[in-house]
């Protein structure tokens, strides 16, 4: 038997910049990616590598990026431009903490800005809003930063 769970009952949520984070859903999200983790290398490789294959060293990791959808609400505060929402955050820049709640109960947490936004209008959709969260620093699990 399976061990897989439903994403159903998973959200993002935002946080305020406090200390410790008080963190806040982001209503009607659709759909959370991400972040795909990445790292880069370092190519070691020389004349008497063995076998003739590519030798590599780990070198500094990217935390990458989260693609988001969610029902477009504009006057949720969480979509607003408000300091806390997510039109607010990508024009001011400003890097919050978010966390990713799983249904199962686990979490990830993650330092991001808002690096790119959207509002799509399709005949016969809904209204989306699409965003994009850059992640810096390391994502975490089960613990916030």
């Amino acid at each position: 038997m399976s061990d897989a769970f439903s994403a159903q009952n998973s959200f993002l949520s935002i946080g305020d910049s406090a200390s410790p984070n008080t963190f806040t859903e982001i209503a009607e999200v659709t759909s959370i990616g991400g972040p795909t983790q990445t790292s880069e290398k370092i190519d070691v490789t020389h004349l008497r590598s063995t076998s003739g294959y590519r030798e590599y060293l780990p070198s500094f990791k990217d935390g990458g990026e989260v693609a988001c959808v969610a029902n477009y609400i504009p006057s949720d505060a969480s979509h607003a431009s408000g300091i806390n929402g997510i039109r607010g955050l990508y024009i001011s820049g400003a890097i919050r903490g978010f966390k990713k709640t799983f249904s199962d109960g686990t979490e990830e947490f993650f330092d991001a800005y808002v690096s790119a936004m959207n509002t799509p209008l399709s005949v016969g959709t809904q209204a989306q809003l699409n965003f994009t969260l850059t992640v810096t620093g390391a994502v975490t699990a089960d613990e916030a930063p």
